[in-house]
């Protein structure tokens, strides 16, 4: 095949709508969805302040008095992540240091997220491209959608972000990066203006940069929340490759000027948020705690392993706000740091060897590292 060719089929897989649900199946869907956040959550809201949620209680800047004060926060130069500590003052300002209403704020991040998953995992599995690689009925694909954001809105590993008040930094960022990533794919699959006909040719133009543009901005707010999701352009190229080419290796090589932009829009943003005096500072805190960046890295391979294995097996004895890992001070001390720090690599290495064959699985496994 021609690179003419293939670059009108690319066109055309990526045009292609996924088949519609009801509005009343979407409906269903969401409200069964936020039922069980709801269920799972609901002995929680009233819940006290806790360990950092003393930061709410205590910093007279979170008090806002009027809208207008609330509203300034996402101006104070103080913080970087203002637009997180804005949605504090807002809750100080309807009802002050009662914990139910930031309670109720984030469980609605949660559920909202998760209403998100459902769509993100659905759009991606009715993809043509995907269809093609592994046809799935639109029940399937449904199914699986709403049973993955299920899993996800309810298992244990969440309460920490949900119940915790200040993790609403957290699910926030989190919230706001797959609105931005949900805004990329509609955009991206949506018509180009000169691809459809009739009178709809503008707007239908018009729709994808709207989507475009809604992405730009949440991304853009979830950096004034968390700054990991600094990395959201990257995850985008690797979701575009995966998902809209067949080959993604040959992808790279045919589009390898969107993924040097990329990497200098990350490398651009990660400067911007840390600065030029972060080695310098974090040296120093190395310093303070006695530890150096080899024994928290090798130390990091340990603790990645059990966070993975929480996934499979959350049982509420392994569950804990603040895990005591030991320092790992070679690969060998203690002994399960090699062992660690090979199932790391092995399962990198798997993402990039399965890219094309596995590209679920291999994309799952990015996605857990870059956003990492």
């Amino acid at each position: 095949m021609g690179r003419k060719q293939r670059l009108k089929k690319e066109r055309r897989l990526a045009r292609d709508g996924a088949p519609r649900r009801s509005w009343l199946d979407l409906l269903s869907a969401c409200l069964l969805l936020a039922a069980a956040a709801v269920i799972v959550y609901s002995n929680v809201l009233d819940a006290p302040f806790m360990f950092d949620d003393v930061t709410i209680r205590d910093e007279a800047f979170l008090h806002a008095e009027t809208f207008t004060e609330a509203v300034g926060v996402l101006f104070d130069d103080s913080s970087d992540r203002r637009v997180g500590y804005m949605t504090f003052a807002l809750n100080f300002w309807l009802h002050g240091l009662n914990t139910l209403g930031y309670h109720l704020v984030n469980l609605i991040i949660h559920i909202l997220s998760g209403w998100l998953v459902f769509w993100l995992v659905h759009r991606t599995l009715t993809l043509p491209l995907v269809e093609m690689k592994a046809p799935l009925g639109p029940a399937d694909a449904w199914n699986i959608a709403f049973f993955a954001a299920l899993l996800w809105l309810v298992h244990p590993l969440q309460i920490m972000g949900v119940t915790y008040i200040v993790q609403r930094l957290t699910s926030l960022s989190a919230l706001l990066y797959l609105a931005a990533f949900a805004a990329y794919v509609e955009g991206r699959t949506a018509p180009r203006s000169g691809e459809d006909h009739g009178e709809g040719k503008l707007a239908l133009g018009g729709r994808r940069f709207a989507f475009y543009a809604a992405g730009i901005v949440a991304w853009l707010l979830s950096l004034g929340v968390k700054q990991n999701v600094a990395l959201l352009p990257a995850m985008v190229i690797i979701y575009e490759l995966y998902f809209f080419h067949e080959n993604p290796w040959e992808a790279v090589k045919a589009r390898w000027q969107w993924v040097t932009a990329a990497t200098a829009v990350v490398a651009v943003t990660a400067f911007w948020i840390l600065g030029s005096g972060f080695w310098s500072a974090m040296a120093a805190r190395y310093a303070e705690r006695g530890l150096t960046v080899w024994e928290r890295l090798l130390s990091e391979a340990r603790a990645l392993v059990h966070y993975v294995s929480l996934i499979a097996l959350p049982l509420p004895a392994r569950l804990n706000v603040d895990y005591d890992f030991a320092v790992s001070r070679s690969l060998l001390d203690p002994m399960t740091t090699l062992p660690a720090v090979l199932l790391v690599f092995a399962a990198i290495g798997f993402a990039f060897w399965g890219a094309r064959r596995y590209r679920f699985l291999s994309f799952a496994i990015l996605w857990f590292f870059v956003n990492l």
